[in-house]
């Protein structure tokens, strides 16, 4: 059911762009009692959807009903979207807003990041080499554990830390140095697993992919053997002084994003960098795809993490 969120968000920002707001909020609508943990970001978009047909009085009361059920939003999404410009000075929004960002304060103070693990198939006595997938800034570790599950049966653990940082309900991000949380989440899991710490591969998306190459790079908080990157690179300038240790490490890593995501271009060029600076990494661009997952992940994981164990199997298949 969590990957059904995703789906969704897929369905409704395609009708937004599209301009078909009633159809977008009606799809929200059947689909709230059915993915009840997300009700917070449902009501977002259907707030959204309310102002977007002129009816931002709807809009802010959906808003204030989720609030006085004791619910809450991220707040610095209610003051930053364009959408609900229109609800700005309206009676009640300040107030809206001041109760959200005591509730998410609240909530930061108790949240303790946790850590899903997921054994590798059949690994007998052996121990298995892990991948660490990092969720994207506003997303969580059971949303994204569907798409990197297959690594389990291709020998693969998965590690699926939560971000320290909380948004909105549900909702996590990274802090801007998340390698001391990872590492402590690593070493805790090698003492109670049958792990590998020579054959890591850190993935990602997002803002999570900009960490895990950040990250596999840089040898820390561990030496990795490379990185999956999804929809998401470090900016160039943090990538240039980590060239050298990556090179000398034997880093192999894969990224991947679409020819409609808004972070194509700085992807390519920390693809190009990495590349002329000789360290083994490949770039696939999906045709159609925005800043998300690509809907045959699964497809692309088996040459990724091939790329990154073999260096030479999957050369042709990853481009």
């Amino acid at each position: 059911m969590q990957s059904g969120i995703h789906d969704l968000a897929r369905e409704v920002f395609g009708l937004y762009a599209q301009e078909q707001y009633g159809r977008a909020l009606n799809l929200v609508e059947q689909s709230i009692a059915a993915l009840p943990h997300h009700r917070s970001r449902m009501t977002f978009w259907a707030a959204c959807l309310e102002c977007r047909l002129q009816r931002p009085a709807d809009a802010l009361q959906r808003l204030q009903a989720l609030v006085a059920k004791g619910g809450w939003l991220n707040p610095d999404r209610l003051q930053s979207d364009d959408d609900l410009l229109a609800l700005r000075d309206a009676p009640g929004w300040n107030e809206l807003v001041a109760i959200c960002e005591q509730r998410r304060a609240d909530e930061q103070t108790q949240h303790v990041p946790e850590v899903q693990i997921e054994l590798a198939e059949n690994s007998g006595n052996d121990p298995s080499p892990l991948i660490v997938a990092l969720h994207m800034a506003g997303g969580s570790a059971e949303e994204i554990r569907a798409h990197w599950l297959p690594v389990t049966g291709m020998g693969y653990s998965l590690a699926i830390p939560q971000g320290d940082v909380l948004l909105g309900p549900g909702e996590y991000s990274w802090s801007d140095q998340p390698a001391g949380l990872i590492g402590r989440h690593t070493s805790r899991l090698s003492r109670t697993h049958k792990l590998d710490s020579e054959r890591i591969v850190l993935g990602g998306a997002s803002r999570g992919a900009g960490h895990a190459v950040e990250l596999a790079l840089s040898g820390q908080p561990f030496k990795a053997k490379g990185f999956i990157a999804v929809a998401g690179a470090p900016r160039i300038e943090v990538v240039r002084p980590l060239v050298d240790i990556a090179k000398g490490a034997g880093v192999r890593g894969v990224l991947i994003a679409g020819d409609r995501d808004p972070v194509l271009p700085r992807v390519r060029d920390v693809h190009q960098l990495l590349e002329a600076s000789g360290i083994d990494v490949r770039l696939q661009v999906i045709p159609g795809l925005g800043h998300e997952y690509p809907a045959n992940f699964a497809d692309l994981l088996r040459p990724a993490v091939e790329f990154i164990s073999t260096g030479t199997e999957t050369k042709s298949r990853i481009k």
